[in-house]
C-alpha cells in the first residue's frame, strides 16, 4: 500500500532493533513527506540538524497539528 506525502507521519525516536527514529524520519522527509513528526518521551531540543521535522511531540497524540 502507499501513503500520500501530505499525510502527517509520526515516528518514535527509539525504534526496535536499535533503529534510529531520527534517521527514519529523515529518510521519509527525503522521500517527499513534508509533515514528519518525531515522538519521544525524552527531553530533546529542536536543532538545525532536526529542522526537516514538522515538530517534536510527546507520546500523547496531539489534539491539533501545525
Amino acid at each position: 500500500f502507499s501513503v500520500a506525502p501530505h499525510v502527517p507521519v509520526f515516528v518514535d525516536k527509539n525504534l526496535a532493533s536499535n533503529i534510529s527514529g531520527i534517521e527514519l524520519a529523515l529518510r521519509l522527509h527525503r522521500e517527499g513527506f513534508k509533515s514528519v513528526y518525531l515522538t519521544t518521551g525524552d527531553e530533546i531540543e529542536e536543532t538545525e540538524e532536526l529542522s526537516f521535522l514538522a515538530g517534536i511531540q510527546g507520546k500523547a497524540f496531539p489534539k491539533t497539528l501545525n
